[in-house]
């Protein structure tokens, strides 16, 4: 199905020779009649599986915005001077729309070219532009992104009699939509990223069209080997649909038969990859391709920071979750009581000061007193600075050899080799220490803590601060936490122990052997 758009062309200052300028006489035939006023002009559907067509939306369905503008040339006549003129549309997101434009208007007999989007310093015989290999889609299955990188063309046409110009617009671009499907543990996880990449450069960035060509052609002047896709609100991600993330590409025309392109999906835990085919991606088709990616191999050496301490410590990037440590250093990671392996819940979201979650069976009342150790696993802890051993260390448990929740006294040696200063990262707030030693740093989130079952007390509070527990026992029922307090001189807080049944994250150190 084809859409029409409808302009209206106004006189206003700017001419050309062979308008309709009251200043100059015509190059035309006297008995062409009155300027043409009224224009035309259709616009291709995407032809999805090169057989089927169809309407740019989810399912490529185009139609015009408001204030798009579309550039209009003559064809040249020896020795004569020329210009373009644009035509922006007053109103959009209808099949049809009124355009209306400047300079001159059109002449019968008289062949005019068309293209979209209008650019002030294109040459008629030149037009240049940008393919952006870095977009956002703020949704499963959302297109809206598509339209920044759609390119049109229309050959040169005549206006016809009745005042009525007919310009027939081409896309450019091939769209690529591609089903990812992810492995059945992770497609409850926020997916923030999907890229596609080649083993040399292959996606046209820049590029050049001559407009005054019958059929112009698209040429690339330069290419990337990586065109990359965040998801979500500013990158913030989001959850795949039954396992699955319908995202969409708009490339500039590249033939890739024989090509294999990496599929790159990226959650908060790590990377997915497989592998797709390449074909040829002709201007105005659309292709629809599945792909199933797996998890690379962890590499928890990525996840470790050396703040250069006397003692070869290394710290974690980031705060432990039960699938483990996040890449992003401001996810707030899971809360835990002081000793458990896991948390009481099997999903939570943290809003403000509101934590909700699914509980576990026999934990709706969350963290209280009489959930704690509610199964005796947790070792007997009693005496003031019992340190947890490896078999109630949650750390240990989840991230292997090496990992350890960390001690007053670790915690020390970081402080005292480090400085503090507020940050937001992501958007979170939180704590900044910076290695004296060798300019690493570490972000802490402003996390805070939980009693009961739905408040998280002091998140993302500069009073309060990040806290995470430590490794010391105090007595049966307390525990030491760290709170990193930037309202405090020292910055430490360790000296007041709190309820073992309290939840609250968890910062593993890594001692090499």
């Amino acid at each position: 199905m084809k859409k029409t758009i409808i302009f209206s062309i106004l006189g206003a200052a700017a001419f050309m020779v062979s308008s309709c300028s009251k200043d100059m006489e015509p190059v035309q035939p006297e008995t062409q009649g009155e300027c043409i006023t009224l224009a035309q002009a259709d616009v291709d559907d995407f032809i999805f599986g090169m057989d089927t067509r169809t309407t740019i939306s989810n399912t490529g369905t185009f139609s015009w915005a408001k204030n798009d503008a579309i550039g209009v040339w003559p064809t040249l006549v020896p020795d004569e001077p020329a210009s373009q003129v644009q035509f922006k549309t007053t109103t959009g997101g209808a099949q049809t729309a009124t355009f209306s434009g400047s300079g001159w208007g059109l002449l019968y007999n008289r062949k005019y070219y068309a293209y979209f989007p209008y650019k002030a310093a294109a040459q008629q015989d030149l037009v240049t532009g940008t393919y952006s290999l870095s977009q956002t889609q703020s949704a499963n299955n959302n297109t809206s992104h598509l339209s920044s990188n759609d390119v049109m063309y229309s050959s040169a046409t005549a206006p016809e009699e009745g005042n009525l110009a007919h310009f027939q617009f081409h896309h450019f671009g091939s769209l690529l939509k591609l089903v990812i499907t992810v492995p059945e543990e992770s497609k409850s996880n926020k997916f923030t990223q999907v890229e596609l990449s080649t083993a040399d450069s292959l996606f046209t960035k820049g590029y050049s069209f001559n407009p005054t060509d019958d059929e112009p052609v698209m040429t690339a002047t330069s290419k990337a080997d990586t065109y990359t896709l965040k998801l979500g609100s500013s990158g913030s991600g989001f959850v795949p649909v039954e396992g699955e993330l319908t995202v969409w590409f708009h490339l500039a025309p590249v033939d890739l038969t024989g090509k294999e392109i990496t599929v790159t999906a990226y959650d908060s835990y790590g990377k997915y990859s497989g592998t797709l085919q390449g074909f040829d991606f002709k201007s105005g088709h659309a292709r629809k391709c599945q792909v199933t990616v797996a998890a690379a191999a962890a590499d928890l050496k990525d996840l470790m920071v050396d703040m250069g301490l006397p003692s070869g410590i290394l710290w974690a990037k980031s705060n432990l979750t039960l699938g483990g440590l996040p890449m992003d250093e401001s996810v707030l990671g899971d809360y835990y009581g002081w000793g458990e392996l896991e948390p009481y819940y099997t999903a939570c979201t943290v809003s403000g000061e509101t934590l909700s979650a699914t509980w576990k069976s026999g934990y709706s009342s969350g963290y209280v007193k009489d959930n704690y150790n509610k199964n005796n696993t947790i070792g007997s802890y009693t005496t003031d600075g019992a340190l947890l051993t490896t078999a109630d260390d949650a750390a240990y448990q989840t991230l292997g050899e090496g990992w350890r929740i960390p001690s007053i006294a670790q915690f020390e040696e970081l402080a005292a080799n480090c400085s503090f200063a507020t940050a937001t990262v992501n958007g979170v707030s939180g704590i900044m220490a910076t290695s004296n030693k060798n300019g690493n740093t570490l972000f802490f989130p402003a996390n805070g803590y939980v009693d009961g079952n739905s408040k998280v007390s002091g998140y993302q509070s500069g009073s309060i601060g990040p806290r995470f527990w430590l490794a010391d026992c105090y007595s049966a029922d307390q525990a030491y936490q760290q709170l990193i307090n930037m309202s405090s001189s020292n910055k430490l807080d360790h000296d007041t122990p709190k309820n073992k049944w309290r939840g609250t994250p968890i910062r593993p150190i890594y001692i090499p052997e």
